[in-house]
C-alpha cells in the first residue's frame, strides 16, 4: 500500500547532489570514492557491487537453507531522490531472515538499466529491497526486471491521486538523469554461492 505524501517534484525532492551517475563527472563512479572520506572504499575496496555473474563464478550449494521471508501489506513513502525513486517504510516490521540473523526492510529502490549483469546480459530495471539489522549489517535483495508494456494489476494506492501527481510520477524525476546503474566492478577472485534446495536439485535429474 502506497501513500503519495510527496509530490514527486525537484524542488520537493531529497536530492542528493554529492553524487551523481555521469561517468565524465567529477562526482561520477570513478570519483565516489573521493567525495567523501568515509566513501573511500569505492575506490580502493575490494567487494563492490555490482558484478558480472556468469555459471563459471557460482557455487552451487544448499547448506544455506531457504531464504526465510515475511512481507505483508504495509504502508510506505515515494520519495525523490533525484537520481532515484525510493520507497520508504514507515514503520518497518516486513523482515527477511538469512542464517539465523533477521534484517527489517528499511527501504526500496530502482536501477536503470541494472546493474548487475548475467552471462553478459543487462536487464531493463533492477530492484533492491534494502534490509539492516539493529546492529547496521545489511541484506539487499536485488530483482533483476525484463521490462515490459503489460500494467501490473497487483498495485494498491491508499488515499486520492491528483492529475499534477499522475503527471509528474509519469515524467523523469531529471532530465539530464539518463541513469542511475553504477558500473560493473571487479569480482577479486570472490566466491559468488547459489543457494540452490536439495528439493530443486532432486528436480533437475
Amino acid at each position: 500500500m502506497f501513500s503519495l505524501e510527496r509530490i514527486l517534484r525537484r524542488d520537493a525532492a531529497e536530492i542528493h547532489d554529492e553524487f551523481n551517475y555521469d561517468m565524465r563527472s567529477n562526482k561520477g563512479p570513478i570519483h565516489w570514492g573521493e567525495v567523501k572520506p568515509e566513501w573511500s572504499q569505492c575506490n580502493n575496496g575490494s567487494m563492490q557491487s555490482p558484478i558480472h555473474l556468469t555459471n563459471k563464478t557460482i557455487q552451487t550449494l544448499s547448506a544455506l537453507g531457504p531464504l526465510q521471508l515475511n512481507y505483508t501489506k504495509t504502508n510506505a513513502t515515494f520519495v525523490n531522490r533525484g537520481h532515484d525513486i525510493m520507497l520508504r517504510f514507515n514503520a518497518p516490521k516486513n523482515y527477511l531472515k538469512l542464517n539465523g540473523t533477521q534484517y527489517l526492510l528499511k527501504q526500496c529502490h530502482w536501477h536503470s538499466p541494472a546493474e548487475h549483469t548475467m552471462d553478459g546480459k543487462r536487464f531493463g530495471l533492477e530492484f533492491h529491497m534494502v534490509h539492516q539489522t539493529p546492529s547496521g549489517q545489511t541484506a539487499v535483495l536485488a530483482i533483476l526486471y525484463r521490462v515490459s508494456e503489460k500494467a501490473d494489476a497487483f498495485l494498491e494506492l491508499e488515499g486520492s491521486v491528483t492529475r499534477e501527481q499522475l503527471r509528474l510520477l509519469q515524467h523523469p524525476l531529471r532530465h539530464d538523469s539518463k541513469a542511475n546503474a553504477r558500473p560493473v566492478q571487479p569480482l577479486n577472485n570472490r566466491l559468488v554461492q547459489l543457494n540452490l534446495l536439495k528439493d530443486m536439485v532432486n528436480d533437475k535429474h
